[in-house]
Order: structure tokens, then sequence, then C-alpha cells
């Protein structure tokens, strides 16, 4: 075993990580298909969205947690990522006939993404989107295929990105393809299907990921291939159109959005550019203290709202506590978090953002700005 540790991929990176009963623990989490389907899915992410390198990563380490709760955790999450990693790239590579050379290269460079968010030490913590986005295209270039495996592959515009993945995630999705193609519209149900379980695998709706998605199970149904391609042709413009309009409702959702914001900007510089209104006769100016209420008032009335609530029953459970035991600052890291998975925290979050007076618009920005620029803390 010990050969086996000092060769293992990723133990340059932190040795103390494959310790044989860590290493041995890690190679029981890597078999399980649930871990490594979620560590595919996170590649997945990273491919569609480099900012899921960092957003995801906590997939990885709360499935680690759950199959060996009682570990080590940075060191059990780095051996079996490490050990996924391996896994992951060699079978690629036997399915893209890469030279030892090219795989190596893969493999390296996907490591040096993942271990500043995964590993203690001193790394440099920031990783700029360009860099992942370098990343990317390098491994573009090695995936690219004149050619897919399937008859409906020449639809494809982006061969062949997503056969290796696909293929590793496939979890029996071939009954609920069966069960769509019984149904009386059968290319859009089919089409629906796939979309769903790409959003799952990546938070992303694909044409082509969802495409490959439909078009592996197709493949394996008793029907000619001409019958395959005709029927994969149709799912695939039932895909366009599904994204299509979802890309345009949220055109206009964001155009809204910025119409209100506008609005209310217009609003409050209208109201801070009005004189100030003098305080009738009688009363007191804004400038002098007012005086403080007496505190026994104060109590009963806050006893009588207790006591009132207490009737009505306990509020419904909100994804955010309303109980005081977040302060506004972290509502609003909360929000952002929310709103950099793809969510639509707008909708999600409304009721919240007006009861602690948090601006949208502030929220939307400082999304934005963390999409540009991806901070890579580890997680503990």
């Amino acid at each position: 075993m010990s050969e086996n540790v000092h060769s293992a991929a990723g133990y340059e990176y932190y040795p103390e990580a494959f310790d044989p009963g860590i290493y041995e623990l890690a190679s029981k989490i890597v078999n399980d298909k649930r871990f490594y389907r979620t560590f595919v899915s996170y590649f997945l992410k990273t491919l569609l969205d480099p900012t899921q390198l960092v957003h995801a990563r906590s997939s990885i380490v709360n499935e680690v947690q759950s199959l060996a709760p009682q570990a080590s955790i940075i060191k059990t999450v780095w051996c079996s990522l490490s050990l996924a990693t391996e896994k992951y790239f060699n079978e690629k590579a036997l399915d893209y006939a890469w030279s030892d050379e090219e795989r190596e290269e893969a493999q390296k460079d996907w490591f040096g993404l993942i271990a500043p968010g995964f590993l203690p030490g001193d790394y440099n913590r920031s990783l700029d989107i360009s860099v992942i986005k370098a990343w990317k295209n390098r491994l573009v270039k090695l995936l690219n295929r004149d050619m897919g495996p399937m008859a409906a592959c020449d639809m494809c515009t982006s061969k062949c990105l997503y056969s290796y993945d696909v293929k590793a995630v496939d979890d029996n999705w071939g009954q609920r393809f069966d069960k769509a193609r019984q149904r009386e519209n059968a290319p859009a149900t089919a089409a629906h299907l796939a979309l769903s379980l790409c959003v799952n695998l990546t938070f992303k709706l694909d044409v082509d990921l969802a495409f490959c998605i439909a078009a592996r199970t197709v493949q394996h149904q008793d029907t000619f291939e001409d019958a395959q391609h005709d029927f994969m042709e149709k799912v695939r413009v039932e895909i366009q159109r599904f994204i299509e309009r979802e890309n345009k409702a949220a055109e206009a959702k964001n155009e809204k959005g910025a119409d209100k914001g506008a609005k209310r900007s217009q609003s409050r510089s209208e109201n801070t550019s009005r004189p100030e209104t003098p305080p009738r006769p009688g009363t007191m100016p804004r400038s002098e203290t007012a005086p403080k209420p007496d505190p026994n008032i104060v109590k009963a009335e806050r006893d009588r709202e207790a006591e009132a609530i207490s009737k009505i029953g306990p509020k419904p459970k909100t994804m955010i506590p309303t109980d005081g035991s977040l302060t506004r600052e972290q509502i609003f890291e909360v929000i952002v978090r929310i709103g950099l998975t793809g969510a639509k925290w707008r909708t999600l979050c409304e009721e919240t953002m007006l009861a602690n007076k948090l601006n949208a618009d502030e929220i939307e920005e400082e999304i934005q700005k963390r999409l540009k620029s991806v901070d890579c803390e580890p997680e503990n």
C-alpha cells in the first residue's frame, strides 16, 4: 500500500492526507457510486460555470462527511478528491484516447485549480476567472471531436465535451425516458426530463448537455438509428425552445427589476431635494431630543404583543431565520450566497429584504463582484 500511497495523484500537494488509515477510508469513499457521481457533477458544474469551482465544493465536503462523519474532514476530503480525480482522468483518457502526457497535463491542471480551495497552507485564495477560463479552453481543446459515438451526435455543437461525464452519472435514466416516449407529446416530455436532469447535475440549462443526456438513453432503446435520429431532432428543438423561453423570461425580469431600481433612485433623489418642512406650531423641532417613553408603559405594550402572538401560533419556517439570530450584515451575506447558486433570490428573499431594509441593487452588485473574482477559502 505504501507504494500506491506515495504515487497517488494529489499526494505531493498534501502528504499528511495519505496516511494509511485515511487512504483506505478514501478508497472506499471513491468507490461509493453516490460520491463519484457528486464528484463528476462538481467537475461538470465548473466546466459550465467557473464560479462553481468555489460555490459547489461544499457538495464534495458534505458527501464525505455523510460517508465518514468521524474522520478528519480536511485530510479525508483531499484524499478522496485526489483518488476521484485520478479515477476520472484515467477513465476519461481511455474514452478519448489521450496519451499519458495529455492525461497527466489535464490532471495537473485540475489539481492546480482545486488545491487552493480545499487545502490548508499558504495558498493564494483568490483565483481570477480568467485563470479558470484558460483551464477550460485547454480542456475543451483536448475533448473536441469531429464525430460523436451516437447517431444523433451530428446535431450536437459540443462534440464531445460531455460523453464520459453523462455515462458516469447515468443513474438508470433509461426507464424514465422509456416512459417519456410513451407519452402523447414524447419529444417535449423527453426534453423536459433531460433539462431537469441537467439542472440537477449542474444548476444550469445547457442545450448540448441536456441533448447528450437524452441521446444516450434513446441509443439503448430498441429502435432503428434513423428513428432515433428523427426523434432526437424533435427533442433538440424542444430543448432549444424551452431554454429560449427561459432566457427571455429572465431578461424581461431583469429589465423590470432595473426599471424599479431606477424609479426608486429617482424617488429618493426627489425626496432628498425637497426643502425641509418647518415644524407646526406647538410641535417639537427635529433637532431637539424627544422625551423618553415610560419604561413601564413600553413593557406593558410588549407583554400584550407577546400574548397576542402566542395566541396566533408560531410563524412558518423561512429560508432565513426571522428570530433575530442573524444580523443585517449576515442576512445580506446569506442572500448573496443564495444568488451565487443561480437561484431566483429576488423572489425567494423578497420579504426578508423588505423586513431588513436591504437594497436589492446592492445585493446584485455584490453578487456580480464575486462572480468576477472568485474567493477560494477552504471549508472547515
